[in-house]
Formats: C-alpha cells, structure tokens, sequence
C-alpha cells in the first residue's frame, strides 16, 4: 500500500472519529489535513465535501437508530444550507486562495469564542476535572 493511502486513511479516521464524537471533521480536519499534505484550497474543500456526504451518512445513520434525529428541524435547516452551499462553491472559484485561508481561520477563531462564551455562561461546577490540551495535536487538527 503507498504511503498517500496509508496517509489518506489516518486523515479519514481521524476526521470520521471527530465527526461522530463531536460533530466536525470535513471543514476542520479534512481541508486542513489536506492542504498540509499538497492540496490546493479548493481541491480541499471538494475533496472534503464528498468524503462528508458518506460519514455525515454514517452519523445520521447512527443517530437514527439512537432516536437522536428530528426530521422536521433536518429538512427545514437542509435547504438553505443546499442553497448557501451553492452559492459558497461558485464563490471558490472567485474569490483568492489567500482571502479563503483567512476566512476559514477566521471562522475557527470565532467558533472557539463561541465555545468558550458558551462554557462561561454555563454553571461553574468545581468537580469537573481541567482538560489539558497537547499544543502539537491543537495544531495538526487545526491546521496552523
């Protein structure tokens, strides 16, 4: 087996075991994992967007079994986000690689102060145990 299947495979295990534990896994890991390893910006980003089609069908498989899955909330945020998602693929190709790598840093910057604005607004609960992040795996999946 090449060492790119060999790669390719850790990359899709990782990012499939992050989808399913956490909900990401195509934009963070996929497109960052990508472009760590030669692919262009919007190589990544359509390379990604069909590996996601198949482990977001894991998931929601999964979810379904579990009882997990409304419907209803489904299709009604499904179709805008078909819409937007049109529209964001015919932008790729407009708008500079460099402009996308910053947006999407940008997004990643914003959706840690999100968590972490949602993490101060919750209940202090002095029994939780402190999760000590590994500074080199921050970096890999986020890939900065």
């Amino acid at each position: 087996m090449d060492f790119n299947w060999l790669l390719f495979i850790f990359i899709g295990f990782i990012s499939g075991g992050l989808a399913g534990l956490l909900g990401i896994g195509g934009g963070i890991v996929l497109v960052s994992s990508l472009q760590a390893i030669g692919f262009s910006y919007s190589e990544a980003i359509a390379t990604s967007s069909l590996a996601i089609i198949i482990t977001s069908f894991a998931g929601s498989y999964q979810n379904v079994l579990m009882g997990y899955l409304n419907i209803k909330k489904v299709i009604t945020l499904a179709f805008p986000a078909m819409i937007a998602s049109l529209i964001g693929t015919t932008l790729v190709s407009i708008i500079a690689e460099k402009i996308l790598q910053f947006c999407f840093g940008l997004l990643l910057l914003i959706n840690i102060y999100l968590t972490y604005l949602k993490q101060s607004k919750l209940p202090q609960n002095n029994d939780q145990k402190k999760i000590k992040i590994n500074q080199n795996l921050a970096i890999l999946f986020t890939g900065s």
